[in-house]
């Protein structure tokens, strides 16, 4: 008769699993049913402690997303007051109008699909928008951002670059269109 933990013995008779060739396997068995029926090696974590271990995070967190959010606020308002981003709104105007939104939107597109979501999150929040134009670019950005990051990631999976590029750019297109008409 096989010896070891009966959870495990089961396992491997049912799954027909050679204990040679499984040990591995059998041993983590083992040590789930010894969880399971022995409860857990250490005592739970308190109450303050895990809200003071949340806390903390959550604030790494905020401070990590401020690094990105807040000085691209900051250069869009200046690019804003400027009158820059008048001139390059102006220049990308008949691009943006074609999914229903205003040229100053172009740096958020431009934000988003360069750098990260997070810098056109803090553009967006620099110009003056509708909610359905909201909607419309937060579509947008999300089937197309941070493309120097993500073609690397496509590009090692083999696809080709322009590819991953053309198809991401036309499916967010499409789904500004379609959203501008229905919004």
């Amino acid at each position: 008769m096989k010896k070891g933990n009966p959870c495990s013995v089961q396992l491997n008779l049912l799954l027909d699993i050679p204990p040679e060739i499984d040990y591995a396997f059998t041993r983590y068995i083992s040590e789930v049913y010894i969880m399971i029926h022995d409860g857990p090696a250490r005592p739970a974590p308190s109450l303050p402690g895990m809200v003071f271990r949340g806390a903390r995070k959550a604030l790494v967190v905020t401070f990590d997303l401020a690094k990105v959010m807040v000085p691209v606020y900051i250069a869009t308002t200046i690019l804003r007051h400027s009158g820059i981003l008048l001139r390059v709104s102006d220049l990308l105007q008949p691009v943006t109008s074609v999914v229903g939104l205003p040229g100053e939107a172009s740096l958020v597109l431009i934000l988003g699909l360069l750098v990260n979501l997070y810098a056109a999150i803090g553009a967006m929040a620099g110009i003056s928008l509708t909610s359905a134009q909201v909607t419309i670019l937060s579509m947008m950005l999300l089937t197309c951002h941070s493309l120097p990051l993500e073609t690397t990631v496509t590009q090692r999976l083999g696809l080709p670059v322009w590819v991953a590029i053309a198809v991401r750019a036309s499916v967010a297109l499409l789904v500004g269109f379609v959203l501008s008409l229905l919004l």
